[in-house]
């Protein structure tokens, strides 16, 4: 197997998209839908992350949607377990 070479900058760029797709207010995780997507954003709320139980239940809901990426999980997933306490 080869390594792909890390190409920081895409990294970066990456981060910052991501940084915009998905944000967290005093209530709620956002996600900003990328693309053409009718609703342009879902919002989970924080009361609903309190637990990994929850956390969890969320990750499955989300991967039932097509907008999510492996990218845009796993910020829900840093954003949410934070938020809940939880360290990974």
């Amino acid at each position: 197997m080869t390594l792909k070479k890390f190409d920081a900058q895409e990294y970066i760029r990456r981060e910052e998209e991501l940084s915009r797709i998905v944000t967290v207010d005093d209530t709620h995780i956002v996600f900003h839908i990328p693309g053409d997507h009718i609703d342009g954003h879902y919002e989970i709320a924080l009361s609903t992350c309190k637990t990994g139980e929850q956390i969890i239940s969320w990750i499955f809901h989300l991967t039932e949607k097509q907008w999510v990426d492996r990218d845009i999980l796993r910020r829900f997933i840093k954003d949410a377990s934070h938020h809940a306490g939880i360290t990974l």
